[in-house]
């Protein structure tokens, strides 16, 4: 069976050492989610059950160990993700060539401030992006607002499923050649490995896509937080923030940086330490991320019509947008 082992004091190198040599003696190929510039942040080893009674037993120094549901972590799930979401991402439909007039009505929606341009579009799902507040869906125009810039010099990490780079939407979109792979079991191929949604290749399209891109002239890096096989995990989640944390500290340092986030980790009902563990991991990402200054963090809050927030990182709304 497959375990996660989080640290209780990260500070604490002798405890992490014993840590990871004590898990290494049970597993050769131990998993270690670590950051050159932020250290180590937890374990995944392939043990026994009684084995994993015995660590923790003998270590009161780690703060959760937690069975993964689905057995062979290494292995990953192979069930399909059964949402739609994606789909018009792939072969969307060509913008009109030519816009109409604002009417006094659309003149009305205008922002106040800002170098602004408004484009013709007939998809609610781009005119929700610039929708004033109090004014119904119903009520706006066939338009949607953006900056001037497009995103010129921004650099957009899209953390997901990876993407279909020869999808229509994509063509042209200036996306590094390096992708970031992370968790255990990382996968080598560029690509969507959600072929039932495409979900990353939705998510970069909503960025940066020919029709759907809200910010047309940004630079993508794609992160496949998916291994090579079924979905990503949270320990995925963790690993791929870690690693964008190196990447930007490594490349993009100078530059403006957003990090989109349309995934969330989940919580278990059975193992309270576990989630204290994975919210306290995530949160101390995120800060760091934050406190690198040229960094905005953004992640979804869920596709449905819900109150509260209850997965991570959109649980750490203090910190992100």
């Amino acid at each position: 069976m497959d375990y996660a082992f989080y640290p209780k004091d990260r500070s604490n190198q002798q405890s992490m050492d014993k840590i990871e040599n004590d898990l290494k003696a049970l597993d050769s190929n131990l998993w270690v989610t670590k950051s050159t510039n932020l250290g180590r942040f937890c374990w995944i080893a392939s043990i026994e059950p009684d084995q994993a009674d015995d660590f923790g037993r003998g270590h009161k120094d780690v703060l959760a160990a937690w069975q993964n549901l689905d057995p062979k972590y290494f292995v990953g799930r192979t069930k399909p993700a059964s949402s739609n979401m994606g789909l018009r991402a792939v072969g969307v439909p060509s913008p009109p060539e030519e816009s109409k007039r604002l009417s006094a009505r659309d003149k009305t929606l205008l922002p106040r401030t800002g170098k602004i341009t408004w484009d013709l579009t007939m998809r609610d799902d781009i005119k929700y992006i610039s929708q004033p507040p109090g004014v119904p869906i119903r009520e706006l125009p066939d338009y949607y607002y953006h900056d001037d810039s497009l995103g010129n010099g921004v650099v957009v990490y899209v953390s997901d499923s990876g993407a279909a780079l020869d999808t229509s939407d994509l063509n042209g979109v200036n996306i590094e050649n390096e992708w970031i792979f992370a968790g255990p079991n990382s996968a080598t191929d560029k690509k969507d490995s959600n072929l039932i949604s495409y979900h990353g290749t939705c998510s970069a399209g909503r960025v940066a896509g020919v029709v759907t891109g809200v910010a047309k002239k940004a630079t993508l890096v794609i992160n496949r937080y998916t291994p090579k096989t079924g979905d990503g995990y949270n320990e995925h989640g963790i690993d791929s923030l870690v690693k964008i944390y190196d990447h930007i500290k490594s490349y993009h340092v100078d530059k403006k940086v957003v990090i989109n986030m349309s995934w969330g980790q989940t919580f278990t009902a059975t193992n309270s330490g576990y989630n204290d563990a994975l919210k306290e991991t995530m949160s101390t990402i995120i800060k760091e991320l934050v406190k690198l200054g040229n960094v905005v963090p953004v992640a979804a809050a869920g596709n449905e019509d819900h109150v509260f927030v209850y997965s991570s990182p959109s649980i750490m709304y203090s910190l992100l947008i």
